[in-house]
């Protein structure tokens, strides 16, 4: 007996293959979208907070520094615990690391490899003595040099947080008292835009990119 399907029971035999790949493909590209969405507003909300970080530092040191012309140290050993002190780091910001207070990046914690063992593996602040041959990084060990005019803000970075980061705070217009950018060592012309921020001889694409130094003055 030949058996007859009608159209009801067509309607009941659920999906075919081909119909289930369709509906899962368009479920994953709907998916893949969020995704994209929620990764991009993430990283943004990062960038923002990084920038606000920055900026709150600059304000609360030039807060601080009213009657004094200089900095005391280029040492980060000598200058972090001294500003902590002073409340220049927002509370939500800073967290113990031993016996020593640290500043946490929106980022994350990421080690410097020339000072691995220093706890400082986020974000500090050192004395900077612009044109020396000390001046392309913070310091934390070694000879200090004393009464520095400038002030540097030293964050580790991967290479892809490193290039929005310069990108949004590199423009001395927006930025007033910024002197100057190093990443990883190496002096950048601002401001800095996508092609110099890629640049794989001196931007955040070099292979041993990890430091990124924002150089302020103390008046604006």
């Amino acid at each position: 007996m030949k058996l007859m399907w009608t159209k009801n029971q067509r309607a009941k035999r659920g999906f075919s293959l081909a119909e289930f790949a369709i509906v899962m493909a368009v479920a994953g590209t709907i998916f893949g979208g969020i995704w994209v969405v929620s990764a991009s507003m993430n990283e943004n909300a990062k960038q923002q907070k990084f920038t606000e970080l920055l900026s709150t530092i600059v304000e609360n040191i030039r807060g601080s520094y009213t009657t004094r012309p200089f900095f005391e140290s280029t040492l980060v050993t000598t200058m972090m615990p001294l500003l902590t002190s002073m409340n220049v780091f927002p509370g939500d910001s800073v967290k113990k690391s031993g016996t020593v207070s640290v500043v946490v990046s929106p980022f994350g914690e990421m080690t410097n490899p020339q000072y691995a063992a220093s706890p400082y593996k986020s974000i500090y602040v050192c004395g900077w003595a612009d044109g020396a041959t000390t001046s392309t990084r913070c310091i934390l060990t070694g000879a200090a040099t004393s009464n520095v005019p400038l002030f540097a803000i030293e964050a580790i970075l991967s290479p892809e947080d490193c290039i929005n980061a310069v990108m949004r705070n590199s423009d001395p217009a927006a930025r007033p008292g910024l002197v100057a950018v190093y990443i990883d060592g190496d002096k950048q012309a601002l401001p800095m835009n996508l092609q110099k921020a890629t640049s794989s001889t001196t931007g955040c694409k070099q292979l041993t990119v990890n430091y990124v130094d924002f150089v302020y003055r103390l008046a604006p």
